[in-house]
């Protein structure tokens, strides 16, 4: 069976604290199937030379939590390799809230941030 992904010969920072290495990238079906020599062909080939491959990020310390209303992409978070983040403002976030604590919080973030309320 065809792989649906190979990335060649990346420089590969796996997140376990261990020195970076040369390998190949296999996918299949959306998830990692291989890491290291793949001989097999893919439906797509990327030339990894060069290049460093990680495991996607997670940003703890957001301000996304107005943003991503109008903006939900959270770039330029995603253009730098994000794929996980805790939406907030530094741990303060509007939701979720009760009802009664609504005011207060909007309120605390219009003065924090600047925005209108």
């Amino acid at each position: 069976m065809t792989a649906d992904l190979v990335i060649r010969g990346a420089r590969i920072i796996d997140g376990t604290g261990r020195d970076a290495y040369t390998a190949d990238v296999e996918v299949r079906h959306g998830r990692i199937s291989r890491i290291g020599h793949v001989t097999d062909e893919a439906l797509q080939q990327i030339d990894g030379d060069g290049l460093v491959l990680t495991p996607g990020f997670v940003d703890i310390h957001t301000h996304f939590d107005a943003q991503l209303m109008f903006e939900p992409l959270c770039s330029p978070s995603s253009w730098h390799g994000v794929t996980t983040v805790v939406t907030g403002n530094c741990g303060f976030s509007l939701a979720p809230a009760k009802a009664q604590d609504v005011d207060f919080l909007t309120q605390s973030l219009a003065r924090v941030e600047g925005m209108s309320t």
